[in-house]
């Protein structure tokens, strides 16, 4: 999958130009690994860093400020939550059969949005389970995401708010959201903005 076929600009919804500075090839998949996605409608600039396109908003609220200090914080201290070994899996993949309520199988051939991914654990899930995965979190914890999963050729991970995610419109089959909501400020609004990625029979 080529992540930039489902990426659309934040601020105008236009599709992106690709500028490529260094290509590398993690796990052997070629990858680009420092570059900008320049929008063709507003010339808006993305930067990709560490191969992870970023689309922070410019102006960052209190809120914000304190989710990406914070969760950046827990995420790189904590990298192995969840990780790691076959019990912190086994009761990952419980919590996500749970919560998420989907299990193995069913989201075979379908494209999932992981709205707040963390260190990457549930994207794991939802790729091992069929989806094709795209993880998106405010935090450097998407930098613990990626090297947890750069080798699965499903996943890709981007950086960006859940108010205002780059993506295009009714893209996914299937969006789960796990334990994030609540520490965006508001719920309801965070609900609402996933929604409307959501295809009309997702």
């Amino acid at each position: 999958m080529s992540l930039l076929e489902h990426l659309a600009c934040p601020s105008c919804g236009g599709d992106f130009d690709v500028h490529v500075i260094r290509k590398n090839q993690p796990a052997g998949m070629e990858e680009i690994q420092d570059g900008a996605l320049v929008c063709r409608s507003c010339a808006a600039l993305y930067h990709i860093t560490n191969y992870i396109p970023r689309f922070l908003p410019e102006q960052k609220n209190e809120l914000q400020a304190a989710t990406i200090r914070n969760f950046g914080f827990e995420w790189q201290t904590w990298n192995a939550f969840g990780w790691g070994d076959a019990v912190s899996m086994e009761t990952t993949r419980k919590i996500f059969d749970y919560k998420v309520l989907k299990t193995r199988g069913e989201l075979e051939g379908k494209l999932v949005l992981d709205g707040g991914c963390g260190n990457g654990r549930y994207t794991a899930v939802a790729s091992e389970y069929g989806g094709t995965v795209i993880g998106i979190d405010l935090s450097t914890a998407v930098d613990v995401a990626f090297e947890k999963l750069k080798h699965d050729p499903k996943v890709h991970i981007v950086q960006g708010d859940l108010f205002n995610p780059p993506f295009k419109k009714e893209r996914f089959d299937f969006i789960f959201s796990n334990g994030v909501l609540m520490h965006t400020g508001n719920a309801k609004r965070a609900f609402q903005s996933l929604c409307r990625f959501l295809k009309p029979a997702g």
